[in-house]
């Protein structure tokens, strides 16, 4: 067995084209095992073939017996707070009164309390205990031979200080959900190391959503009178954290109808015309008010919004009453706010492309505000895992189709004599300008021809010998951030339309598949790219030239 065979089992898998999610749950066996290369020779050991590929019939019998071991860690929630007041006290102290997962205090909407770390149903522990030969296979190839072994004996914690942590009532409902992996840092039994676990299931959470990056190193040592959590325990909901939720995700993309797929593109034109005819009326008044009457009741409301829909994943953007958002920038980002607000008001004039509805933007010398409707439905990160690859060629095919409106929109006259700006004439706002020396929302250019442009992005970013991206490119109107986050999609995952749209501006056409390469969350997004961009071939040579030159950074 070679040292690479795990990395050999996955691609094994890959080519055998099991069905998704079911090639995920098959591959997290593997990646999330304790030890990847035994769990990797114990699937080559039952489904391998001497063709070096793996037998569907062989596959569909390990999938089912793995489907039932991961159901055995399932948990309907989180488990009941501790009642023991000393214990309780204890803890709190060995973890300075904050959510070891989110590093948050609690508040009356969502209350810190002690929480069991690994808490199985009864009946489960009773299954462990008497796993039929394939299962306790499995189990074993998975956790490794001790914790194995602890699990199958019950998961016998003495002490309740080793088995609990203090958390908010909503990381502990998450965490119940496999929505976080904890994992103790080899060599140091007093760190752990948190990630966040998604988009699989229906949704994100909002507690994960706001952390859904590494959350980093924690330490549970506050003196030797403290214990901290029981390694075991942790490892083994670390292991089985991301199988929990996507066998969640198997138990949904099955039964989601693709029947509503021949929709057309716009969903309805209802999605344009949204608000009543008093609204309108009022709102035709108000936005000849004072500006600064409008910045302080916007404040206001912004504060009004949290209060009855809760602060939302990102902290620049809050639902508001009456079917608003608003969105917040600092004097730094001001003119990222301005041309968001242009390019809202270019496309809706232009265009008959869904995107929300923009009705003031406000600013003073400390910050702004823009207003804006919303496009009714979920952002297509909420649901990408849900979805089955059929649904997701639907929605690649959708944007495909919105991006080649979007390319028509042509530059309003007397906007600008440049080739290359924003959507308002002005400088170019893009992070991947930026990214050499952080995202600054720093205005570049803009640039009188595509050349100029070229040489001004060396700049930026340390040059690679011989690495210059071609001239002659026609431009065309980009969005310039597809990230699955500024996608809208409708509950059977169809395309309603974009949001966030800072970057936008007049491009090189290159640039829209060149930005869409750097957003690339998952294997399968990748795989559809053909079907958002059928003129893709035609820019290999831009593509390969942009990843030499970010590879310098």
């Amino acid at each position: 067995m070679s040292a690479m065979e795990s990395e050999a089992v996955v691609g094994a898998i890959r080519a055998a084209r099991v069905p998704y999610p079911y090639d995920e749950l098959l591959t997290v066996f593997i990646q999330r095992a304790a030890d990847s290369e035994r769990a990797a020779q114990h699937l080559w050991a039952r489904c391998g073939t001497p063709d070096g590929t793996l037998a569907k019939t062989s596959i569909d019998a390990f999938l089912a017996d793995w489907e039932q071991l991961v159901r055995l860690f399932e948990r309907s929630g989180p488990g009941k707070p501790l009642r023991d007041a000393w214990v309780a006290d204890t803890i709190r102290r060995r973890e300075d009164n904050t959510c070891r997962l989110t590093g948050r205090k609690g508040t009356w909407r969502d209350p810190l309390a002690v929480y069991p770390i690994l808490q199985l149903p009864e009946a489960s522990l009773g299954q462990l205990g008497n796993l039929p030969r394939p299962l306790h296979e499995i189990l074993y190839a998975f956790l490794g031979d001790d914790i194995a072994e602890w699990v199958c004996a019950g998961c016998r914690i003495e002490s309740p200080l080793a088995n609990h942590w203090l958390v908010l009532r909503s990381a502990a409902e998450t965490f119940a959900l496999g929505f976080w992996r904890v994992e103790p840092m080899e060599g140091y039994p007093h760190k752990l190391v948190i990630f966040t676990q998604g988009p699989y299931g229906l949704s994100m959470p909002l507690v994960v959503g706001r952390f859904n990056n590494d959350r980093g190193i924690l330490v549970f040592d506050r003196g030797p009178d403290l214990e901290s959590p029981d390694s075991r325990a942790l490892q083994t909901t670390g292991c089985f954290a991301e199988p929990i939720r996507l066998l969640a995700t198997c138990q949904v993309v099955p039964f989601r109808p693709s029947l509503l797929s021949r929709l057309s593109l716009p969903l309805s034109a209802f999605l344009r015309t949204a608000g009543t005819p008093i609204f309108w009326s009022i709102w035709f008044f108000w936005i000849r008010s004072p500006e600064s009457w409008r910045f302080r009741v916007y404040s206001a409301l912004a504060r009004v919004g949290r209060a009855i829909y809760g602060r939302s994943a990102s902290f620049y953007v809050q639902q508001l009453p009456f079917g608003m958002y608003i969105k917040t920038h600092t004097t730094s980002t001001i003119e990222a706010a301005k041309n968001e607000f242009g390019a809202l008001e270019l496309i809706r004039n232009s265009s008959n492309l869904n995107v929300p509805q923009p009705l003031d933007l406000v600013f003073n010398e400390r910050r702004s505000y823009m207003i804006t409707g919303r496009l009714p439905g979920v952002t297509a990160q909420s649901l990408y895992a849900t979805l089955s690859d059929e649904q997701l060629v639907l929605l690649a095919k959708d944007l495909s189709t919105y991006l080649a409106e979007l390319r028509r929109i042509q530059k309003p006259p007397g906007l600008s004599n440049a080739a290359i700006s924003n959507s308002i004439g002005g400088g170019c706002i893009h992070n991947r300008i930026d990214k050499a020396h952080g995202t600054t929302y720093e205005p570049h250019g803009p640039f009188p021809d595509e050349a100029t442009f070229h040489d001004y992005l060396l700049t930026r970013r340390p040059p690679a010998p011989n690495e210059v991206q071609r001239t002659g490119h026609a431009i065309r109107f980009s969005h310039g951030d597809l990230a699955l986050r500024n996608i809208i999609v409708d509950s059977w995952g169809r395309l309603v339309g974009l949001v966030d749209w800072e970057n936008a501006g007049w491009y090189p056409d290159y640039w829209e598949l060149t930005a869409f390469h750097g957003t690339i969350p998952q294997r399968r997004w990748e795989n559809v790219c053909s079907h958002i961009f059928p003129y893709a071939q035609d820019f290999e040579y831009e593509v390969a030239v942009e990843d030499r030159l970010w590879a310098y950074l």
